[in-house]
């Protein structure tokens, strides 16, 4: 991967978006979805989507690559943040993901 900014940079840029309760653009394809039974228009499938990560996200996203997290965590931080954004839905009380983000061909990210 190319790397354009410079890591201080990048940090400053990071803390910039976290501190202050910025948006954080994410853009992929993947399949991403609810698990819904088979048929169902929220059934999981490929999907190629720009979605805004709206506060708290982008700070739990940033802190959770900070910390070296699993790519598995990540992935769920984001699949969150955009089910919210796109769906309308939150994670449940127990922490449960209402939807899941596998099979990622691309992911980009912009703020």
């Amino acid at each position: 991967m190319i790397r354009l900014w410079q890591p201080r940079i990048r940090r400053q840029a990071h803390r910039e978006v976290r501190d202050q309760q910025h948006n954080l653009w994410v853009h992929f394809r993947g399949w991403f979805g609810f698990n819904a039974a088979a048929g169902s228009s929220d059934d999981g499938r490929i999907r190629s989507l720009s979605q805004p990560l709206h506060h708290p996200y982008p700070a739990r996203l940033l802190e959770a690559r900070h910390h070296g997290a699993s790519e598995q965590e990540l992935r769920s931080i984001v699949a969150d943040g955009v089910g919210e954004s796109y769906f309308r839905v939150s994670p449940g009380p127990d922490g449960l993901h209402a939807v899941r983000l596998t099979e990622i061909d691309y992911i980009e990210f912009s703020y």
